[in-house]
């Protein structure tokens, strides 16, 4: 075995820590169509529509599972037997 083989390996371990030179897909894509002018900014809007979205599920679940606060009057069915029709004047 040579040093250079063990120098060369460990420079292939380091390498996968290395940061990528690509974007992400939708970052690239936020660049062509001009939305944002650069990944700074496309991770930010990136961030931005997460939140809004995690906010938006917990207001959904919240209203779901625990109703909207409100109790709903409750509706009278004319059409039971023995009920007597509702008149229209």
């Amino acid at each position: 075995m040579s040093v250079e083989f063990e120098e060369e390996q460990a420079m292939r371990q380091y390498s996968r820590f290395e940061q990528a030179d690509t974007a992400p897909g939708v970052v690239r894509w936020l660049l062509k169509i001009g939305i944002v002018k650069d990944t700074k900014q496309a991770n930010i809007l990136l961030l931005g529509v997460a939140g809004l979205s995690l906010v938006i599920a917990i207001i959904l679940f919240a209203r779901i599972f625990f109703g909207s606060g409100t109790p709903r009057p409750p509706v009278e069915n004319s059409l039971l037997p023995g009920s007597e029709a509702p008149s229209v004047t």
